[in-house]
Parts: structure tokens; C-alpha cells; sequence
């Protein structure tokens, strides 16, 4: 174990810098540790893992904490393309142990679990586009942030990804091994694809963590349907939808103001209530929309962000 966290030391350290060069917010960022080794533990354990840490109460409090268990992620950057208030740092090993060829280091942000980039199995860190410049000696990745320039066909083809434990092998590896100056660019994008799928969307989405991690489904490749696919960008506007819905004493599903973004979930994805956003959903984006009921709650809110997970953005 101790030569495990040897190995880490220059890749925490060189992230921990990067986190205090962007401010007063970079400053406070906290940096949480998850290790999930995928030749020895199912991914039920990586994801135990983030649950609890999910669903640790924030401080301040905030209303509602969650609905009907579906809790509600922490405070949001202010600046989408800022370092997050909180990292998690998620070291993957496709081996039974740890090396520079099978094992790599994904950064999630704790707020929204959006995957900013990795560090491969010698430490060089690896951002997307516009995402790289607070973090010292990061490279930048060959494609942004948007689906449509990772899978053709954006979020839509999302279905295509082959998902389960040979699928995040494959990933793994890809992260270890990856150089910008000669790795092809295709196999990184179909690498990050299957890891936004596994660690962010499955974590947002409980029906797309279950296609392929219920059961004996983590052995075997899967996939998720067409229909969950377009549920993604999807993500703020529900979360939206249901904390209104929750602090208005649960009265009306979307009300005025945010009755155009229901009707865009009702269009696109066919939601009509709060029971059909719930049966989807497994952590809530917290929302910051200066338009939301505040009767049990004063956080100051900012400019709504969305990115991947709304297309109206």
C-alpha cells in the first residue's frame, strides 16, 4: 500500500497546485481521494464509495438535501471553467497492480461530477480544451468539452459506447498510455467517452449505472438504450425542475419561471412530473437560477451553467 501512494504523490501534488493558482474560490478547493482497482473490486465498490462522499451534508445547509433520496450535489463554481470548490480524484488500476502502463487518474468535479481531464500512468496531466490553462504543466486534449466533438452524433449516440469492466480496461489503459504527441486521437476520445458514461452520467443517472453494473452485467459488455441517451443533457433541467417543485411545499411541476424548461424535458424527453424526473435521477445538480423559490433556503445563487447536460446553454 505504501508504494501505491508513493506512486500518487506527484500526481495529488501537481493538482493541488493547479487548485490554489486560481484564486480565492481555487483556494478552498478540497481534494477527495476514490481508488478502484478493476481486476479485484466490482464497480458496486467504486460506487459505495461515491455515494457516501456524494451525500455528505454541505455547510451551509441546503434545502431541500434531498428528494425522496435523491440527494442534491454540492455548491457550484461560479465560473464553469474554473476549478471546481471540491475534487475528486478517482485512481483506476486495471491491473492487480498499480503501474505507469495500466493505471490512471480521472479529475471529476464534486459539484457537477463533470470529468475536467486525467493524468496518465507517468502523472501528465491531460485537460480538455479551455479547462487546462489554471493547471501547471497540463496539456491539452485534441477535442472540448461537448459530445458532439468526442462521438459523432453527440450525446444522441451514446447508446453505441460498450460500457462494463473490459469497456473501463480499455479506458484504463488508454488514459495510462496516452501521449498527445502520439497516440491516435480517436482512441482517446472513445476512452473519455466510456469513462463520462461510467463515472459521471451513471452517477447522475441511476437506470444508465444499472444497465451495466446490475447483476452480473459489470462481466459482460453492455450498453444503454437510445432513450437514456437523450436523457443526459437533460440532467440540470430536471434538477431544476425538482427543487422548485420541492420548495414550493411540492404544488406545482413546473411552474412560472421554469415552465419553459418543462416543457423542453416534456418535449424531448417525454417528463411530464416530478415522478417521472425521480424515477431517472440519482444525484441532483444543484441549481443556480436567481428564480427559484428561496421561502426555506438564502444561498446565493449565480449564472446557470449547463454545458453538456443542457443543450439550451
Amino acid at each position: 500500500m505504501h508504494h501505491m501512494h508513493a506512486f500518487l504523490l506527484p500526481a495529488v501534488a501537481a493538482l493541488s497546485l493547479a487548485a490554489l493558482s486560481g484564486g480565492s474560490q481555487a483556494q478552498a478547493a478540497r481534494i477527495r481521494h476514490v481508488y478502484f482497482n478493476l481486476a479485484t473490486q466490482p464497480y458496486t465498490h467504486l460506487y459505495t464509495q461515491l455515494e457516501t462522499l456524494l451525500k455528505a451534508p454541505s455547510n451551509p445547509p441546503y434545502h431541500p438535501r434531498d428528494i425522496d433520496g435523491r440527494y442534491v450535489l454540492g455548491p457550484r463554481r461560479s465560473v464553469f471553467k474554473a476549478a471546481p470548490l471540491g475534487w475528486i480524484m478517482l485512481h483506476v488500476t486495471a491491473g492487480p497492480e498499480r503501474g505507469p502502463a495500466n493505471s490512471a487518474t480521472l479529475a471529476l468535479a464534486e459539484d457537477d461530477l463533470f470529468l475536467f481531464g486525467f493524468a496518465n500512468g507517468t502523472n501528465q496531466w491531460y485537460f480538455l480544451e479551455n479547462f487546462a490553462s489554471g493547471v501547471r504543466g497540463a496539456t491539452t486534449l485534441p477535442f472540448s468539452l461537448n459530445y458532439g466533438d468526442i462521438i459523432d452524433g453527440g450525446h444522441k449516440s451514446l447508446w453505441k459506447v460498450p460500457l462494463g469492466k473490459g469497456s473501463a480496461v480499455y479506458a484504463a489503459t488508454t488514459m495510462a498510455t496516452y501521449d498527445r504527441a502520439r497516440s491516435p486521437t480517436p482512441q482517446i476520445k472513445d476512452a473519455f467517452a466510456r469513462s463520462i458514461v461510467m463515472y459521471s452520467e451513471a452517477i447522475r443517472f441511476k437506470p444508465i449505472r444499472m444497465a451495466f453494473s446490475s447483476g452480473d452485467r459489470w462481466e459482460h459488455r453492455t450498453y444503454i438504450s437510445d432513450i437514456q441517451a437523450t436523457w443526459i443533457v437533460h440532467w440540470g433541467q430536471m434538477s431544476t425542475l425538482l427543487i422548485a417543485w420541492e420548495r414550493s411545499g411540492r404544488q406545482k411541476w413546473g411552474a412560472p419561471p421554469f415552465d419553459l424548461i418543462a416543457r423542453s424535458v416534456l418535449d424531448d424527453i417525454h417528463v411530464r412530473n416530478p415522478a417521472q424526473a425521480l424515477v431517472k435521477l440519482d444525484f441532483i445538480l444543484r441549481p443556480t437560477s436567481k428564480d427559484l423559490p428561496t421561502l426555506l433556503n438564502t444561498t446565493t445563487t449565480t449564472t446557470y451553467h449547463a454545458y453538456m447536460y443542457n443543450p439550451n446553454d
